[in-house]
């Protein structure tokens, strides 16, 4: 199964993810599929054919899949963050905020990660 797949399959069920209709070019990412509205903060996260990216302190960071060596949610389940572990040894914090009920979205998006991952092994 490929990216845009799991991104239908896993991310377009959740009421803060968004398909973008045009698949424009991200330049660094390739398309993008969609966007997720990571409010309160009013940041996003874009998920692209080759990766992800996001806005921290005002920093974007763009992270490739086929750089991504685990990933695993910080600390306890009432966690906003996911860590991303890179093949450079480096580990990046990605902020997933939005809930549903008493649902987080946090958990979802560690299993398209880990979706994607295990396709590209």
């Amino acid at each position: 199964m490929n990216i845009e797949a799991r991104v239908k399959r896993i991310l377009v069920p959740m009421v803060r993810f968004k398909i973008v209709k045009e698949k424009k070019n991200n330049t660094r990412l390739g398309k993008v599929f969609g966007i997720y509205d990571n409010s309160p903060e009013n940041d996003s996260i874009t998920i692209c054919e080759n990766g992800i990216s996001w806005t921290t302190n005002h920093n974007n960071i763009y992270v490739l899949f086929n750089d991504i060596k685990k990933t695993s949610i910080e600390g306890d389940k009432s966690s906003e963050n996911i860590l991303i572990y890179l093949k450079n040894n480096q580990i990046i914090k990605l902020p997933v905020r939005g809930k549903n009920g008493r649902f987080s979205d946090i958990f979802e998006f560690l299993r398209f990660l880990d979706r994607v991952l295990s396709e590209l092994k």
